[in-house]
């Protein structure tokens, strides 16, 4: 019965770290702070023999602090362009940057006047201006598909992104200086 209780025990605290898990206890889904330290529960009783199940403890020594990851949630139009671009072609693209300045991109685009050709992430530069390209990116071929990409920044570029001075955009053979693009802000 002492191993029946200390499985029931366990259980109930596996479910409390699940369940802290699922409501994001300790976890940080800001996109511009550390998360803070999460909490794990102590042993608890077992309660008694008589079919009670017991309780978990609500105390012990406290989770690891949360990474750093920095979201954004991006729409790509042609009157960001520098200049702007007459064109209906839209993407939607998140861009997460981890604390140790690697980024992820993931997203999808349609209606480019003529097929993509390259997207990048460019930086450093504001809304108004352009900059070289600091990531290249995967797009599938044609005129609506996804784009991709990860890669490790430097210090300064991801610095320049954690501030708003890069943009991402996609390039297409009709506009070959970029047709859609949104700064990364």
């Amino acid at each position: 019965m002492k191993r029946l209780a200390g499985l029931i025990t366990s259980l109930a605290l596996g479910g409390l770290l699940v369940a802290s898990v699922l409501n994001g206890t300790g976890c940080d889904d800001d996109d511009t702070t550390t998360g803070a330290a999460g909490a794990s529960g102590g042993a608890g009783s077992a309660g008694s023999m008589a079919g009670s199940t017991g309780s978990a403890g609500t105390t012990g020594n406290g989770g690891g602090a949360g990474a750093t990851v920095t979201a954004y949630a991006l729409t790509l139009t042609g009157g960001s362009e520098v200049p702007p671009v007459n064109t209906q072609a839209t993407a939607s693209v998140a861009i997460m940057l981890d604390a140790s300045d690697n980024v992820t991109v993931t997203g999808t685009f349609t209606g480019l006047t003529a097929d993509v050709t390259v997207a990048h992430i460019h930086g450093p530069a504001s809304a108004t201006m352009t900059a070289d390209p600091i990531l290249d990116l995967t797009v599938s071929p044609g005129r609506a598909g996804t784009v991709s990409g990860s890669g490790q920044l430097t210090a300064s570029e991801a610095s320049a992104m954690r501030s708003g001075m890069t943009y991402i955009n996609i390039h297409s053979s009709a506009n070959t200086a970029g047709e859609i693009r949104a700064q990364i802000q």
